[in-house]
């Protein structure tokens, strides 16, 4: 994804430009673009909620809400990706001690 037919908007910030892709009301990809690269403006209601967002985040570093990420990969891939979650807050995992490394001197 680098020509601007591949976002729904290019977003303008300090340093560079965020490119936006999206479909279905879902969040494809987040792209760091060229500080040069044309600005896209936002349309349409996710993209306007991530531009609103993202100025609020420069403005006075607000914490940016969470976004609706589109699902991808193989129902295999998505399985393990769902098993690498971090764990609750609360839950703490330990590990046998025979799966430890050796240490090294």
């Amino acid at each position: 994804m680098t020509s601007a037919d591949d976002f729904a908007a290019i977003l303008a910030m300090p340093t560079c430009r965020l490119g936006v892709a999206v479909a279905r009301q879902q969040v494809l990809t987040l792209v760091f673009l060229a500080p040069n690269t044309p600005t896209i403006p936002a349309s349409g209601t996710l993209c306007e909620a991530i531009s609103t967002a993202l100025d609020a985040y420069l403005q006075d570093g607000t914490p940016f809400p969470a976004l609706p990420l589109a699902q991808r990969g193989t129902p295999f891939q998505r399985r393990g990706w769902g098993g690498s979650r971090p764990a609750k807050h609360a839950n703490t995992v330990k590990w046998p001690a025979h799966w430890a490394a050796p240490r090294v001197r």
